[in-house]
């Protein structure tokens, strides 16, 4: 892996967190939804899920995002929170998952010991994040998601 594709996702994570995740998929919907308004809401979805597969940076190949989000391409029954979390979930946890359990090895935690945290806190993450997600959307689109 270069230095470039190292670097940006680190920096791009600090730089704007998951306020600037959740900001820029809501702007990147929008715009999607202003320009056309007679898609469907589950086609909308996907695109936005197509545009951010395509962006840049990116925290694994292209290949491995298009692996994650297929399940969620494949979902007609997905909302704009699904989405965003999805997101937030393969970029700030998933493709961080690996130096976390080497973490955990170096302050002498067993395997199961890691993943007894690992899952703990992530789901206690997903219910802040959602409820993240939730007021943001109420905020800019005016609607619970």
């Amino acid at each position: 892996m270069s230095f470039t594709n190292q670097f940006l996702p680190k920096a791009f994570s600090s730089l704007f967190g998951y306020k600037g995740v959740i900001d820029t998929q809501i702007s990147v919907y929008n715009r999607l939804k202003r320009h056309m308004p007679e898609m469907p809401e589950n086609e909308l979805l996907n695109k936005l899920i197509a545009s951010r597969i395509r962006a840049w940076p990116r925290v694994r190949s292209k290949e491995q995002e298009q692996e994650y989000y297929a399940q969620l391409l494949e979902d007609s029954n997905k909302s704009l929170e699904d989405v965003i979390w999805a997101i937030i979930e393969y970029e700030f946890i998933q493709s961080r998952e690996k130096e976390a359990m080497i973490e955990g090895q170096q302050l002498g935690l067993t395997m199961d010991e890691i993943a007894r945290v690992y899952q703990r806190a992530k789901h206690d993450f997903e219910v802040w994040m959602r409820g993240e997600i939730r007021e943001a959307l109420e905020q800019k689109l005016g609607k619970e998601a």
